[in-house]
């Protein structure tokens, strides 16, 4: 992950670890609360005579640890800090910076004198930590987004039977009750979203005739995998490459906390695919109130580990996904999301009809043991989370 992107995303974090070295080499963890400042400097306001200060004095190592609230994502931001003076009057340059700090963590103090005056009795000082690199890490959003940039945070089967799917689904995977999106009537559809960790699966059926995904049924002969939602970070350079790949846009949508691109079937055959960015990055609209503005704190370990497409020419359908997600498929047609863990495997279909390309297996990492189960024409392999 490049070291802006890091600093970006720590910025929207507060809390985090921090991590320095004791005498006999052991590593000395700290809660924390810090800012990183527009200079890209990480800020902790830390006390003389602690044990970190004193080890940063002895060796000014150090990490930063972020984590994000599903537990499934994190970042450290490694380099050499750097202690300010002790506070030793009231509008010394130390106690400037930490009337900064504190203005930046949490607004206007009510006593401003009174803070001030505590800073020099507590005797108070500023760590700055200046990143020498960063490493991201996590099961996925995505790294607090993905390493690389690329997740699929969403997999979708369209059914005739979604009270029957959707409660396989349920019982298969001992999951919540699930989100059901009003909006997607408009399209002549009906929905249930399924939590899967911190990725999702969603069931859909038609209401009416004439949808895309009725059409979908017939020309599968029945249930099937529909869709796969990625999640990127540059959501922009996707559609700018996508459009110079000449694949036409089927729906479009840029809303304040999520934007979504679905791309033409019969460009990028083997499912509808869906270039989306939320904002957060761990935030997912289409899973409802529950996910708007970040992730929930409650949300279970897990998440999508691979999806399986049948095509014709597995190779040739790999590298056609691999130029939408700009990611090069391996020698057997598989591409690897390596930051987020998850793989896309592309298999032999069996026949030449290329209209039975699909999505015909799901890899899931939930709960605690391992089984398999059949829904909507999909196979869903389960393993513990890691």
């Amino acid at each position: 992950m490049e070291l802006a992107r890091a600093l970006e995303l720590a910025a929207g974090q507060r809390l985090g670890v921090l991590t320095t070295i004791k005498r006999d080499g052991r590593p000395q963890l700290s809660n924390i609360s810090y800012a990183v400042g527009d200079d890209g400097v990480v800020r902790i306001s830390v006390t003389d005579g602690r044990a970190k200060t004193a080890n940063l004095r002895r060796d000014p190592r150090a990490g930063l640890y972020v984590g994000r609230s599903d537990g499934w994502a994190y970042l450290v931001i490694e380099g050499t800090a750097e202690l300010s003076d002790v506070a030793a009057a009231p509008d010394d340059p130390t106690v400037e910076e930490l009337v900064a700090l504190y203005r930046d963590l949490q607004g206007e103090h009510p006593d401003w004198d009174e803070y001030r005056q505590a800073m020099v009795h507590d005797r108070r000082l500023v760590l700055r930590l200046g990143p020498s690199g960063p490493t991201a890490c996590g099961r996925s959003v995505g790294a607090m987004v993905t390493d690389g940039a690329v997740r699929l945070r969403q997999a979708v089967v369209v059914t005739s039977d979604l009270g029957g799917v959707a409660s396989r689904i349920q019982r298969e995977l001992d999951l919540p009750e699930p989100f059901v999106d009003l909006g997607v009537g408009e399209f002549g559809l009906e929905n249930r979203v399924f939590e899967v960790g911190s990725d999702f699966l969603e069931v859909l059926t038609p209401t009416r005739r004439g949808t895309a995904g009725g059409r979908y049924l017939e020309r599968r002969g029945g249930d099937a995998g529909y869709m796969a939602i990625f999640q990127l970070d540059d959501l922009a350079g996707a559609r700018g490459r996508v459009a110079d790949l000449g694949i036409r846009i089927v729906w479009q949508a840029d809303l304040p906390d999520m934007s979504g691109t679905h791309l033409h079937p019969a460009d990028v055959p083997g499912a509808i695919v869906s270039l989306d960015r939320p904002d957060p990055p761990e935030s997912w609209h289409w899973a409802g109130p529950r996910w708007r503005g970040g992730a929930p704190p409650d949300a279970r370990r897990g998440g999508i580990s691979s999806l399986t497409i049948a095509a014709v020419e597995p190779t040739v359908l790999a590298h056609r996904w691999g130029e939408v997600l700009d990611v090069v498929p391996d020698g057997d047609a598989v591409i690897d999301l390596a930051g987020a863990g998850q793989q896309l495997r592309f298999v032999p279909l069996g026949t030449d009809r290329r209209e039975d390309e699909g999505i015909v297996a799901v890899g899931l990492r939930l709960g605690d043991r391992t089984h398999a189960f059949d829904a909507a024409g999909v196979r869903f392999d389960v393993a513990p989370a890691d």
